[in-house]
C-alpha cells in the first residue's frame, strides 16, 4: 500500500501544472508569430531565457528555428535557418556582453574571415520586437554576403518606408525590410 501512494504521489507531481502549458503554448505562439502561416506548423522552437542553457519548447521538422521571448526587458521573438544558428547564438552573446552595433559586426566580421562563422547567401531572418507583444512591429532580413549599395541598388541609411542594406561590404550585408 505504501509503494501504491508513493507511485501515485509521484504521477501527480510529475503531471505538468495546467498554468504552465498554457504559458509554453502562449511562448510558442509568440515565437511563431513572425513567420508566414505556411512556415509556422513545422518550425521548431527554443527558449534561451539563460545564456547557453537553451529548452526545446516544440520540436518541429522543417529546418526553421524560432526562439521565444526571454525574460529581458521589451519584446523579441525571431525565427531563422538553423544553419544560421551559431550565428545568432554568438550575435546574442555579444549583446548580452553590452556590445555596440558596430563592435558586434566587427568581432562578427573578423569570426567570419577567421572561418568560426558562416552565413548563408540568401537567408531570411523574420522578427518581431517592440515594448510588448501588442505593441511589436514586424521585421525581415535577407543576408546577401559582402553586398554593396553600388552591387544592389539599395541605399545603406535605415529607412522604415524601403528595403535598406545593413552592414554594406561585410560578410553579414543584409537587406533589411522594416514593418510600419
Amino acid at each position: 500500500m505504501k509503494v501504491f501512494l508513493i507511485m501515485v504521489v509521484l504521477l501527480l507531481v510529475a503531471r505538468p501544472v495546467p498554468e504552465q502549458k498554457d504559458a509554453t503554448a502562449e511562448q510558442i505562439t509568440q515565437a511563431l508569430g513572425p513567420l508566414p502561416e505556411p512556415l509556422r506548423a513545422e518550425a521548431t522552437v527554443v527558449l534561451e531565457a539563460i545564456p547557453g542553457k537553451r529548452v526545446v519548447l516544440r520540436k518541429g521538422s522543417n529546418n526553421l528555428l524560432c526562439r521565444a521571448d526571454t525574460p529581458a526587458p521589451g519584446f523579441k521573438v525571431y525565427c531563422y535557418q538553423k544553419d544560421m544558428d551559431t550565428f545568432w547564438t554568438r550575435f546574442e552573446q555579444l549583446t548580452l556582453e553590452g556590445k555596440s552595433n558596430a563592435e558586434i559586426r566587427d568581432t562578427l566580421g573578423a569570426e567570419a574571415l577567421a572561418g568560426k562563422l558562416q552565413i548563408l547567401m540568401g537567408a531570411a531572418v523574420y522578427t518581431l520586437s517592440g515594448d510588448s507583444p501588442e505593441s511589436a512591429l514586424p521585421q525581415m532580413s535577407v543576408f546577401l554576403p559582402n553586398a554593396t549599395s553600388e552591387s544592389t541598388g539599395l541605399s545603406n541609411e535605415r529607412s522604415h518606408y524601403h528595403p535598406w542594406l545593413m552592414w554594406a561590404g561585410t560578410p553579414f550585408a543584409h537587406v533589411m525590410i522594416l514593418g510600419h
